[in-house]
């Protein structure tokens, strides 16, 4: 009998030891996997998996949260930017840290889901949990300011938003159109799989879009016009996609604009851009992006801002000033933050831009799928 048992025992030992095992060879060629993709399919693991762990996170006790599906996100280091499609001046390294900023954001699910880490902790003893999504550096001469940078992140326009009822089938999926129980004169129905999307919108009627298959602009809520309102419209490119019939511009309400900072605070989840006010971009120099997750109800913003770098070339403390409002968010350390004052608590989530041996300073940097 008892050797029986024994045997049981030794058999159940093997068992745990060789599943143990075999999850330690699944990890291992997990992390390989991953660390050895390119950028483009690097991103999109990242943000792909971050929406099958938002989906199945465990939440115990109210307040603990894990994680069950393994993390597919790593450091993308870019070498020296500007990347190939950008010009190889200040201007296309600013384009392309903007650029960049957005990517973050869209990897971990344009901060929609608050501690995204399903990290906890007690709030001002821990830093806010976080990842580095790109590292980089500057090509020969290419030299320009914190300033300049968050100039062109708040000024410059990166998308319009489609104020249609995007039901129209495309082949890049859902775009333009608007649900109609009959089509105006100059509209046509879309296709039956356009207005089945009508009732999937909950909205009755056919998907109308416009007869001239040249006025993409109309579809998504713009206006063909010689010329655009200046009180209250801006003209959209058309090479960038909404194009109207010859000699027309597509003009667009302001409101429907994005500039690369409004993309972040305000384009999905309610997010913050912060950075060294000070700070100068130069060659060499090596610096990163992260995404700041904090623990949702148990995270201070002062645990983050009231960081002070005192190492050679500390930066000092500083203010940013939102395009929306134009009120300045002071900060307790060395940062600016993007957001009106009232709403600085209201953030879901931070884009950090800093000399990358600083990000460990300023957040918790979370184990990556790459092993750094």
């Amino acid at each position: 009998m008892r050797s029986r048992k024994a045997f049981a025992v030794m058999e159940l030992i093997i068992w745990i030891a060789l599943l143990v095992l075999s999850g330690f060879l699944i990890i291992t060629m997990w992390t390989n996997f991953v660390s050895k993709a390119e950028p483009a399919a690097a991103e999109k693991l990242c943000e792909a998996f971050n929406a099958a762990r938002a989906a199945t996170q465990v939440e115990k006790a109210g307040f603990l949260k894990f994680n069950v599906i393994p993390d597919a996100c790593k450091p993308i280091d870019l070498g020296a930017i500007p990347q190939k499609g950008y010009p190889e001046t200040a201007e296309g390294a600013k384009a392309n840290i903007a650029k960049l900023t957005t990517k973050c954001w869209d990897m971990y699910l344009k901060g929609t889901k608050p501690n995204i880490f399903a990290s906890w902790g007690i709030s001002g003893l821990s830093n806010a949990p976080c990842q580095t999504c790109y590292t980089f550096t500057l090509k020969k001469g290419i030299k320009f300011s914190m300033a300049d940078l968050e100039n062109y992140i708040m000024n410059t326009n990166y998308l319009v938003e489609d104020s249609s009822n995007r039901c129209a089938l495309t082949d890049t999926g859902y775009s333009g159109g608007y649900c109609r129980q009959t089509c105006n004169s100059d509209e046509k129905e879309a296709s039956s799989a356009s207005t089945k999307r009508c009732l999937e919108l909950g909205k009755n009627g056919k998907c109308c879009i416009q007869k001239d298959s040249k006025n993409e602009c109309q579809n998504k809520g713009g206006i063909c016009k010689v010329a655009c309102d200046e009180m209250t419209e801006k003209p959209y490119i058309a090479a960038f996609g909404w194009k109207c019939p010859e000699n027309q511009l597509c003009c667009v309400g302001s409101k429907d604009y994005y500039s690369y900072l409004d993309y972040i605070q305000f384009y999905g989840g309610s997010g913050a851009v912060a950075a060294p006010k000070e700070m100068n971009f130069v060659p060499l120099q090596q610096y990163a992006i992260a995404f700041v997750s904090p623990q949702d109800k148990r995270f201070t913003w002062d645990s983050v801002f009231k960081v002070t770098v005192t190492a050679a070339g500390a930066v000092a403390a500083g203010v940013f000033l939102t395009p929306m409002t134009g009120v300045a968010v002071a900060t307790a350390g060395t940062y600016w933050v993007s957001q009106s004052a009232e709403k600085v608590k209201d953030y879901t989530s931070i884009i950090e831009i800093m000399p990358l041996e600083f990000v460990s300073t300023t957040c918790n940097l979370q184990p990556s799928a790459g092993g750094k």
